[in-house]
């Protein structure tokens, strides 16, 4: 490996986690006190809310995850401190540990120590969402922490663990479910035979958390279909004619400059999935990034496609995923064209733009969004 290859030879993840600290705190204290944000709001009091009630854990719309771990953390300090201390604990807690697993991740199927840093710091400044998507204290950050310690497990051949770590991540977000489905249903077409008792036991461990919580709310409501009934209603029925792309064609037929720029955006995260898609494919080995980026590519590309125009931007929140189609093969390819891509300063550059864009989106949440 050339050194001038090389961003930084770092053999752990201890740089990324600390820059995604100091990252997290600078934009915090922004939408904080300079914007005077107010974080406890929407889908943000929603959860608070399921929170206080987590006995009957059976919201139709959001899985409880997020709030049965937040009453969990409330008990055990018995409730000494604020709602928004509780939530924001949480989301930092597991962004540090999303951008640990990323970085074993790609080290262990990519060998280098300058991808897997560029991985993990991409996750956490992915352009416009991926700070104030973990800084607004919602329930994304915490699933795509389980999720990833899940694909650790997955790649570190412990299946089974992965299994009910994967599944204890679709009881957070139910955004999540088509990650965990397409990287699963790739991951057991590989295997020969499919049918083994490890695998029926890797898929029994994976529903478990998701069948007892269907169970038990089918109980509670006096209907099977509670758990995505509202969902279909509310995020993937489409509000026009059109069956699918409604959250992009719906957006652009709003009109107005707004609407025209988030239109741009979402076809540009769609482009980006869908190229994701054509790199993954084209290597022909089915090996583990494969299968890890071909699911992920699918599965934002899924997300586009169904959700409507009023929910579409979950979308782009979720497609940060990406991080590893792109960096393990997306990356590779440009440093055969720019052999200079990954060093030092224009690392840096793309880095600072990608944070300034954190900044960009906080003000449009507090000044235009919120307003």
């Amino acid at each position: 490996m050339h050194k001038k290859s090389q961003l930084l030879i770092v053999r752990n993840p201890w740089f990324p986690i600390v820059c995604s600290f100091i990252g997290y705190m600078i934009l915090f204290l922004f939408q904080k006190f300079a914007m005077n944000y107010e974080f406890m709001r929407s889908d943000v009091l929603s959860y608070w809310q399921d929170s206080n009630h987590w006995q009957t854990p059976f919201n139709t719309f959001h899985v409880p995850g997020y709030p049965l771990f937040i009453a969990l953390i409330r008990g055990l300090t018995f409730n000494i401190f604020t709602p928004l201390l509780y939530m924001i604990s949480i989301n930092i807690i597991s962004l540090l540990l999303c951008v640990y697993f990323i970085y074993k991740i790609i080290l262990s199927l990519d060998k280098n120590p300058t991808h897997a840093t560029i991985g993990a710091l991409l996750f956490t400044l992915w352009p416009l969402v991926g700070l104030t998507y973990t800084i607004s204290p919602l329930a994304d950050i915490p699933s795509m922490c389980f999720f990833l310690a899940g694909l650790y497990l997955l790649v570190s051949t412990k299946a089974l663990s992965a299994g009910f770590v994967l599944g204890l991540s679709m009881i957070i977000h139910k955004a999540i479910w088509p990650f965990v489905a397409f990287i699963v249903l790739i991951y057991l077409l590989q295997k020969k035979p499919i049918i083994t008792k490890s695998n029926i036991l890797f898929i029994l461990l994976l529903a478990f958390p998701l069948v007892v919580l269907w169970v038990s709310g089918s109980i509670f409501h006096q209907s099977p279909a509670w758990i995505f009934s509202s969902n279909l209603d509310v995020e993937i029925s489409s509000k026009r004619i059109f069956p699918i792309l409604d959250g992009i064609i719906g957006t652009a037929l709003e009109g107005g400059i707004k609407n025209v720029s988030k239109t741009l955006l979402l076809l540009l995260f769609l482009l980006i999935a869908i190229y994701s898609l054509v790199l993954s494919v084209k290597n022909h080995s089915l090996t583990m990034p494969r299968i890890i980026s071909i699911g992920i590519s699918i599965a934002v590309i899924t997300l586009f496609a169904t959700l409507n125009h009023g929910e579409i931007w979950a979308a782009v929140r979720f497609s940060r995923l990406l991080i590893f189609p792109i960096v393990i093969y997306g990356i590779p390819r440009l440093e055969k064209k720019i052999p200079m891509v990954t060093q030092l300063i224009p690392c840096v550059i793309l880095f600072f733009v990608l944070f300034l864009s954190q900044f960009v989106y906080a003000w449009y949440e507090a000044r235009v969004f919120f307003a």
